[in-house]
């Protein structure tokens, strides 16, 4: 664990505490987001926490433990209160994350160049494989945030400079972090935003443009470090073989099989648990299946390990931060194709795809990423009703 997390945590349920008081005290309804944070935040794991125990006999407690990661579902509160009380604008908010992934940029290019990751190896820190290599394991979700962001001003301004700054973060991410389910999903949301948002005469002329400044950034990559191309191959070419099922020779990649079928095993054992899951077990509980089944790690396999944690109960219960920021979208009508919005909107989007193979809305780190996002987009849907003037919308 995070040293820091504690904090955060108890943080967060003051905070929470406070918040409900204050409402209950004044007697205003909950509006739908409110509403939907408590559901997941109580929800989830008191169903998780009931399945293990009449499941695996997993002690109650245990059970509770290993769900606290849904406490951060409580952030959706907080940037919401923040915004309602003009305490933040908007467009603060925005400025923030720029900043953030502008300096994150600058501190991972200084600890790849200054520091060795194979020390650091099967930690939280980094990781290796024959694929990729040996990388640090950063936070990116600034990262696409900035990608999307640029990309989407590039395509409004025509001004080159937003382009350049959408690729400097994308040669990051592609070259050095090496993630495929994250890059081909932000490639994917971009490609959707591009398809849906310019005409026939902007695709072909901007099509040129994007496909010029990638043959000449892979150009100058192969003449300066043609091991990097040799990598990025390998690592692409692995998933196909995996998809073909055949084994393509790496670990990461192989293992994903062989989770899959251990996901059946555990389901076929309580068959009933697809409906409401199996739970999620402590991992320091001396009982835990996974000493019989060997370590498992239901993050690995995305929406299929959701599956056997949380069940088609509690998929459908997460799937619902997607649909509704699509209805409160629908319902703007003023604001709807402001900027900020718009990447707010594809970046739900882009999360939602990456977290079918990665199960990013269901495991931490990144289960409260789109409710900050949720939160932002709401908060457009509330001002609606409310004059001009009386809060900031970002350009």
């Amino acid at each position: 664990m995070i040293y820091y997390e504690p904090f955060v945590y108890v943080g967060l349920i003051v905070f929470l505490g406070f918040y409900l008081i204050d409402k209950l005290y004044k007697k205003l309804p909950f509006n739908s987001l409110e509403t939907y944070s408590l559901l997941i935040l109580f929800g989830v794991p008191l169903l998780s926490m009931i399945c293990s125990a009449i499941y695996w006999k997993q002690p109650p407690l245990y059970g509770f433990i290993a769900q606290k990661s849904w406490t951060f579902t409580i952030i959706s509160f907080v940037i919401f209160y923040l915004l309602k009380t003009r305490k933040i604008l908007l467009s603060d908010i925005r400025d923030v994350m720029l900043s953030i992934a502008w300096i994150q940029l600058v501190l991972y290019l200084i600890t790849q160049l200054v520091l060795d990751p194979k020390p650091y190896a099967d930690t939280i820190f980094a990781a290796c494989s024959p694929a990729k290599g040996c990388t640090f394991l950063f936070d990116m979700m600034f990262f696409c945030f900035a990608i999307l962001l640029y990309f989407f001003t590039f395509l409004r301004t025509n001004k080159t400079k937003y382009a350049l700054y959408a690729l400097i973060f994308f040669a990051y991410l592609f070259l050095v972090y090496q993630k495929r389910a994250l890059t081909l999903s932000l490639v994917a949301t971009a490609g959707l935003y591009f398809l849906f948002n310019t005409d026939l005469k902007k695709k072909l002329y901007y099509s040129t443009i994007i496909f010029g400044s990638i043959v000449i950034l892979f150009g100058s990559i192969y003449l300066i470090r043609p091991d990097i191309i040799g990598k990025v191959e390998k690592m692409y070419g692995n998933v196909i073989d995996v998809l073909g099922g055949d084994s393509s020779g790496e670990a990461s990649a192989d293992s994903r099989i062989k989770q899959v079928i251990t996901v059946g095993i555990f389901i076929a054992k309580n068959p009933s648990s697809i409906i409401f899951g199996n739970g999620r077990w402590y991992n320091n509980w001396d009982a835990s299946p996974q000493f019989n089944y060997g370590r498992f790690y239901a993050s690995d396999v995305g929406i299929i390990g959701a599956l056997l944690v949380y069940g088609l109960i509690g998929i459908i219960l997460v799937q619902f931060e997607y649909i509704l920021t699509i209805l409160w979208f629908r319902k703007i009508k003023i604001n709807k194709k402001n900027l900020f919005l718009q990447t707010c909107r594809y970046y739900m989007l882009f999360y939602w795809i990456r977290s079918l193979p990665t199960g990013g809305s269901y495991f931490e780190p990144g289960l409260s990423v789109p409710f900050i996002f949720m939160a932002i987009i709401f908060f457009y849907h509330y001002i609606e009703n409310k004059t001009d003037s009386e809060f900031e919308i970002p350009d």
